[in-house]
């Protein structure tokens, strides 16, 4: 695996086979012999008319080409991230060549393919992350293939006028098998986070703290450098965020229970024992896989999936524990396999913060009759809103191995999502939230 998307990915593809096993089996019990489908499962134009007429979970007409954005690349592509920042859209576009390419959008969905910036081309790309922090410039945290089978691990900022800027180098004498990157950043300090290679070093994850223009921040940690307590296996790196004073959130998974895992590093880089319920660590077993959080003034969102092939969310406290007053104490689980003709939330791949408090989910269904889906969803303090779409579910119109790879939120609203088609080109859509 080169990439952090392509663990998710290879983690979705066991979710929808799995999901798929049962699907026969138990629509034979079920006795159900068909499924209408919900919104855009059949595809085509006349999916695509229906999803264009205003109000939640419609294409925005406006955006793109009817709500469409295509953007001819002429390369493999592997992987698509996005980032938005105000009217400004970004796509991180990894090819198969290994080129990773930043290409800017308008608000309006007119997209600029002439003259992507190129962050990195010509060695094997390893993985990557991308942060983006609040009025700086984008960083982006990468390790590359070196001969002599060593690796390179970097973290480069891309600053406005579209130049690339290499703050940290340093080259490893072993190649390292760790795709998981991760980047924080606030006004004073970087921090650079991945798991470490459990050939060399262990289960744990290494953070390092930089200061604005690259240097080492001897402030953190012991000369700039800090750990994670020892996992005894390679944990995934899912999501990081800088939090206001400092502090660092962590997402985690693959870790011995097999739960979704999280804990909190001082600003310091020390362990916040405070944290979660085992000295610093919190963990559900409602969740098998956290593959995604949101951060708000009162806690965490964390999704992701069970073992049991269903989606699910979790709310985390400040304090790093499930809070009881929301959803069934703490926890959020989308329904599973009925003899209604819904298809049904097998994981949730992204998370972005939808109206009046509600959570916009991009995540992977499974159906009865046909091929697992990518949906939209909409969750609000009492469940799935069923206002959203048909239903509750807005099918995008692709097969769930093949994407969408990337949600993001605008000012106004609205939803953006981004995927490769595998033919050489990206489809950036927009969708209406309320």
């Amino acid at each position: 695996m080169r990439a952090v998307r392509y663990s998710h990915a290879v983690r979705k593809m066991i979710l929808v086979a799995v999901a798929a096993a049962c699907g026969v089996a138990c629509s034979t019990l079920l006795g159900v012999d068909d499924l209408p489908g919900i919104m855009g499962v059949d595809g085509g134009d006349a999916h695509m008319d229906s999803l264009r007429d205003a109000g939640p979970g419609r294409l925005d007409p406006s955006f793109g080409d009817h709500g469409i954005a295509t953007i001819t690349m002429n390369t493999s592509l592997s992987d698509a991230e996005l980032i938005v920042e105000g009217d400004d859209i970004r796509i991180f576009a990894l090819t198969e060549e290994d080129a990773l390419l930043l290409i800017r959008c308008s608000k309006d969905g007119q997209c600029d393919t002439s003259h992507p910036t190129t962050i990195w081309t010509g060695q094997e790309i390893a993985g990557y992350a991308m942060k983006d922090p609040t009025g700086g410039d984008l960083l982006v945290h990468m390790s590359v293939a070196a001969p002599n089978f060593h690796t390179i691990r970097q973290l480069v900022r891309l600053v406005r006028d579209g130049g690339v800027e290499v703050l940290q180098r340093e080259e490893l004498d072993y190649s390292s098998s760790v795709s998981d990157h991760g980047v924080a950043a606030g006004p004073s300090r970087i921090v650079m986070l991945q798991p470490a290679d459990l050939g060399v070093d262990g289960g744990e994850i290494q953070l390092r703290g930089l200061l604005p223009d690259g240097g080492v921040d001897r402030q953190f940690g012991t000369n700039g450098n800090a750990a994670s307590p020892n996992f005894g296996q390679t944990p995934l790196l899912n999501g990081v965020t800088m939090e206001p004073d400092g502090a660092i959130f962590v997402l985690l998974g693959n870790l011995p229970s097999n739960f979704a895992t999280w804990l909190r590093f001082r600003a310091d880089g020390g362990l916040d024992t405070t944290f979660g319920s085992d000295g610093g660590i919190g963990e559900t077993s409602a969740l098998s896989s956290g593959k995604a959080f949101l951060a708000d003034d009162a806690g965490y969102v964390i999704g992701g999936s069970r073992n049991d092939a269903r989606g699910v969310l979790a709310y985390v406290t400040r304090e790093g524990r499930l809070d009881p007053s929301r959803w069934d104490q703490g926890i959020f689980r989308f329904p599973s396999l009925s003899a209604s003709d819904d298809p049904y939330v097998i994981s949730v791949e992204a998370l972005g913060r939808g109206p009046n408090g509600t959570i916009v989910v991009l995540g992977t269904a499974h159906q009865l009759r046909g091929p697992s889906i990518t949906v939209l969803a909409r969750v609000g303090p009492s469940g799935l809103d069923r206002s959203f779409g048909d239903n509750g579910l807005v099918s995008l119109g692709t097969n769930a191995t093949e994407g969408p790879d990337s949600l993001a939120m605008q000012s106004d609203g609205k939803a953006l999502v981004v995927w490769a088609d595998g033919d050489g080109a990206l489809r950036l859509a927009r969708y209406f939230v309320e």
